[in-house]
């Protein structure tokens, strides 16, 4: 049975608090299960990503560096209307910096309807404890119908 959210990040909060670094791993499961409702998504973002961060998205344009990344960041979340996003964390495999991830991405509007529920595979870095490299791979259909369209298909 996985640890539950709450004691996770209590962890991660006291390893923080006493200077432990973090594996790639635990930075990663730290950032998907970080906030990301409407009011704290930015911040979370903010915090794990490095400046120099590359993040690609399949069948979206490439946000190379960090305040790229945030505008894309801030152009999904206002094309989708979503309110707050949900992380369900399928499976991880990690080889030092990198980590795989099995997700499904859980999109909610304001009022708490779900958007969409696309299943995403993610490869990302990590260095010096922030996320330099971000890539997902999943079918864009689901975020297109959202209100995504128009990003991609102008």
């Amino acid at each position: 049975m996985s640890q539950p959210r709450s004691e996770w990040l209590a962890e991660m909060a006291d390893n923080i608090e006493k200077g432990v670094e973090m594996s790639a791993e635990k930075v990663i499961r730290s950032f998907f299960m970080a906030d990301w409702t409407a009011g704290g998504i930015r911040a979370t973002f903010e915090e794990y990503f490095a400046e120099e961060v590359v993040w690609r998205n399949t069948g979206f344009p490439d946000a190379v560096g960090k305040n790229a990344a945030l505008e894309t960041l801030d152009v999904f979340m206002a094309a989708m209307g979503a309110g707050n996003i949900e992380i369900e964390i399928g499976n991880v495999a990690a080889n030092g910096e990198v980590v795989f991830t099995e997700r499904i991405d859980r999109v909610y509007d304001a009022d708490g309807r779900q958007l969409c529920a696309p299943e995403v595979l993610g490869l990302l870095k990590v260095s010096g404890g922030q996320i330099v490299y971000w890539h997902d791979a999943q079918d864009p259909r689901p975020y297109i119908e959202t209100g995504l369209g128009h990003v991609i298909l102008g």
